[in-house]
């Protein structure tokens, strides 16, 4: 399992500790999902993963935490004397999450791992 400590160790900080398992989890789940399977949850996962695929899980743990607490706007756009701004929906700010996970899979996972195989 990853711990705390190496989170912290790698210079990372912004998810608290009594929150870290939770999210750390969701990166694994999510890491598994996006390489078939070949990055398994299990308690003997950090023995099985490189430093740099540690860093890329903990990235991923810290947008999954960033975008669960971060503040969202209520007001989708607005108008006023002519000017008017669009902050967009939930809906596309899920996308921009995802597609942040997708190019740190991309930038921390080979292509071995990637690769569905077919």
């Amino acid at each position: 399992m990853l711990l705390y400590a190496d989170y912290t160790d790698k210079g990372f900080s912004m998810i608290p500790e009594n929150d870290f398992n939770r999210f750390i989890t969701r990166a694994l789940r999510l890491a598994s999902r996006f390489t078939f399977g070949r990055v398994e949850y299990s308690d003997t996962v950090a023995d099985s993963i490189t430093d740099t695929q540690q860093l890329g899980l903990f990235e991923i743990a810290d947008l999954l935490y960033n975008d669960m607490y971060q503040v969202k706007p209520r007001i989708q756009s607005f108008s006023n004397n002519g000017y008017s701004e669009n902050f967009g929906t939930p809906a596309q700010a899920q996308i921009m999450v995802t597609d942040e996970i997708y190019e740190v899979m991309l930038t921390y996972f080979d292509k071995e791992f990637l690769y569905r195989g077919v």
